[in-house]
């Protein structure tokens, strides 16, 4: 089965990285990566990469310095080869390491959250796989927001090892990178989901903090971000059913929705960004919760989801 995985991964790794290729051939945008790559290039031309223009759009540049170092292998190659590797390399170990825990998982690539993270290229691929690998921790680091929320789902020794042999080797290469990093992402338009109308509620989650699952999505409701659909793939760690998967790729599609309409007439883009992550809470995020809440798990580790309950022909409740 590790084999197969292999393949499988391999394959719609190259499958993605085929289609962002062809994507920027097609459209002059930029990418939230292509800041990565700037950044990486100016660290290794001995600039500093937070002084730099990294931009069209103007933006600082929101990644840390173990970011830049995670991807310094990569970096070299031109920017439109870059996007498509680093995306590449995301979904395969996303599919890798989800398939160990059901094929069904592969349901992720039907989805609007798929779609959306593919065509950013986006990191939400690389470190949900990453929450599920020992070495992961790599990653997590690299992305320490939502690299947080999953360390405290999945946290092992050796992902913590990881992390901190990152950070500080980030530290011993560019000493003073904390400061200017954190004055960027204060600039950063991005909010925890917790604080928008409804979000609040995710935090009933903790009621099983004794689950991954659990943790996992009251932390992401905490940890900043814009509710836009390449932030739902680390929920395909939730589902445990084939029914669950598929409902799951459906309600993402129709969150979607929106985003694919575009805002509507005299509404700007920042209150169109909030509506979306309502409707993002109340189609994706509140289902999962329903899952989590009506989990439970043995001692053995095994998730049992709670009975359902039916009425029988004589009119009595019975346990399914």
């Amino acid at each position: 089965m590790p084999r197969a995985r292999l393949v499988v991964a391999c394959t719609l790794g190259a499958l993605g990285a085929w289609f962002v290729l062809i994507h920027y051939t097609r459209v002059s945008v930029t990418s939230d990566v292509d800041q990565l790559w700037a950044g990486t290039r100016a660290l290794w031309q001995g600039r500093d990469p937070y002084a730099v223009p990294l931009s069209a759009l103007g933006y600082p540049l929101f990644y840390p310095v173990p970011a830049l170092l995670l991807v310094s292998p990569i970096a070299w190659l031109p920017l439109s080869v870059f996007r498509a590797v680093f995306l590449g390399l995301g979904v395969a170990v996303c599919v890798y390491a989800l398939t160990a825990q059901s094929w069904w998982s592969l349901t992720l690539c039907l989805s609007a959250a798929f779609y959306y993270a593919v065509q950013g290229p986006e990191w939400s691929p690389l470190v949900t796989g990453a929450a599920l690998l020992p070495w992961g921790g790599l990653v997590l680091a690299a992305k320490p927001t939502v690299g947080a929320a999953l360390f405290l789902a999945y946290p092992s020794k050796a992902k913590l090892l990881s992390a901190l042999g990152l950070v500080l080797l980030s530290f011993l290469m560019v000493p003073h990178w904390l400061t200017p990093w954190l004055a960027a992402v204060q600039r950063a338009p991005h909010y925890p989901l917790a604080m928008v109308p409804g979000g609040g509620v995710l935090l009933l989650a903790l009621l099983r903090w004794r689950l991954p699952e659990g943790r996992l999505l009251a932390a992401l409701a905490c940890v900043p971000g814009t509710g836009l659909a390449y932030e739902w793939v680390p929920l395909w760690l939730i589902p445990r059913t084939p029914r669950q998967y598929l409902a799951l790729a459906l309600l993402t599609d129709l969150a979607f929705l929106p985003t694919v309409m575009g805002p509507p007439a005299r509404m700007s883009a920042g209150t169109f960004l909030r509506w979306n992550a309502v409707i993002a809470v109340v189609l994706v995020y509140l289902p999962m919760l329903y899952l989590v809440l009506r989990s439970r798990r043995r001692d053995d580790g095994v998730v049992i989801e709670e009975p359902e309950r039916r009425v029988d022909q004589e009119g009595r409740e019975a346990q399914v």
